[in-house]
């Protein structure tokens, strides 16, 4: 607007100035009105553009940035950090006044401590909130603190540094100083692991892990724990245990000694038993079980066996009686099975004859046997004259006894024909001579 007036004032002037040559007291004039329009046009001209410049361009920033904090490492705030040719570190928290005071970069420093050269000097982390510095191999030291300072930068300039805490290069692994396992019991499902650990020259022990069979076990144990629980199952199957311990700096140890639980909660399938009897014998026999090493036999609820037999002869039993057996079998581990099938067994009494008898005058009262069981003769005869036996038991035939019986029997059937054969060659001889005569 101011502009367009110019213009216009100028345009007058112009014209003024073409008819400022008439000569005359109206010549003077037009002379005076010419350099009054000139005076006003440069005057608008030039408090037009000081406004209009004034109210296109922003409030100017009054304030630098302040406050912040400066972290060591990457994320985070660590005391040590491991990686002895690069260094890192992240801030955040500064604050600004307002849009015209927005920051629009940060600078950054790093110091050793003790030093007054600094590693790396200011230099611009280009908007970024973190930086992470490449350095030579042997300008950062084991065992030195290094600092950075952090400038945020607005457009009236840059805050005043702010420091972070520091941080220590440790490069030195921890030490495992023990490991160690037990087992509740051979094969037994409850395994306890418990180890001791050293960081002496460097940053302190952070934590532990453990690892089964090469997975890691779980998350990560505090530096506190030394001792951790597991629990196993499985039918004979064995696990394997080692411990990396872990420093502030995240320098890991080397693996611990690998060590060995092997467990056995599964039992063997219960045994399929069968049976014979053999005069007043009793033999219990099965098929032998897979994963079984022992048996137990029970008779009547009470175990009479173990071993690792499949078949057990029970001698001592009685006739006349009823017997159970019942047989388990057991692993290594001692998982006994279910019962196997049971049976009730009867081992029968002997079969005995009654023989009846009369007394005569060639054959005096005495003990009479029948089909090998032995009689008792009464103590008196009865009014018929007959002697009653009464029935008992027969002594029991062992197989000695068997085997000499059947051998008396050979030898009197042998005997008895050597005898029927002299007879009949006497006889044949005496008629061989009563025909020659």
């Amino acid at each position: 607007m101011f502009c367009k007036t110019a213009e216009n004032i100028w345009v007058s002037y112009l014209f003024l100035n073409k008819i400022s040559n008439l000569e005359g007291r109206k010549g003077r004039e037009m002379k005076r009105i010419k350099k009054i329009i000139a005076v006003v046009s440069i005057m608008v001209f030039v408090f037009g553009s000081f406004i209009s410049t004034a109210s296109a361009s922003p409030s100017l920033c009054s304030t630098v940035p302040t406050g912040g904090k400066v972290n060591d490492g990457r994320t985070g705030d660590h005391r040590y950090f491991n990686t002895p040719t690069q260094i890192s570190a992240n801030w955040g928290d500064f604050v600004t006044s307002g849009e015209e005071c927005q920051i629009t970069d940060y600078q950054y420093r790093i110091r050793e401590v003790g030093l007054v050269d600094p590693v790396v000097d200011w230099e611009s982390s280009t908007g970024a909130v973190l930086f992470t510095e490449d350095l030579a191999s042997g300008v950062l030291e084991e065992g030195e603190k290094y600092i950075t300072d952090v400038k945020a930068i607005n457009s009236l300039g840059p805050s005043l540094p702010v420091s972070s805490l520091g941080q220590v290069l440790d490069i030195t692994k921890p030490t495992i100083d023990s490991f160690s396992l037990f087992q509740n019991k051979p094969y037994g499902e409850s395994v306890t692991l418990s180890w001791s650990a050293s960081d002496t020259d460097g940053s302190g022990i952070k934590s532990y892990q453990l690892y089964r069979n090469g997975i890691p076990l779980g998350s990560a144990l505090d530096k506190s724990v030394s001792s951790y629980a597991d629990t196993i199952f499985g039918d004979n199957l064995t696990f394997s245990y080692y411990l990396i311990a872990t420093d502030e700096a995240g320098n890991p140890s080397l693996q611990s000694t690998m060590l060995f639980a092997t467990v056995d909660d599964v039992a063997p399938a219960a045994p399929s038993i069968s049976y014979w009897i053999g005069g007043k014998n009793i033999v219990i026999f099965w098929p032998g079980v897979a994963g079984a090493s022992n048996y137990e036999i029970y008779r009547n609820g009470i175990l009479i066996k173990s071993g690792v037999e499949t078949k057990y002869t029970d001698t001592d039993t009685v006739r006349g009686k009823t017997y159970s057996y019942v047989v388990y079998a057991l692993d290594g581990a001692g998982n006994k099975s279910t019962a196997s099938n049971t049976f009730e067994i009867y081992v029968p009494k002997p079969r005995v004859s009654t023989v009846s008898t009369t007394a005569t005058g060639g054959q005096a009262q005495g003990e009479t046997t029948t089909q090998g069981q032995q009689v008792s003769p009464s103590p008196s005869p009865s009014p018929s004259g007959e002697v009653e036996a009464t029935e008992t038991s027969a002594p029991e035939e062992t197989a000695e006894e068997s085997k000499t019986n059947w051998s008396l029997i050979i030898a009197i059937i042998i005997a008895a024909a050597i005898v029927i054969s002299g007879v009949l060659y006497w006889w044949y001889a005496r008629e061989e001579e009563e025909d020659e005569i």
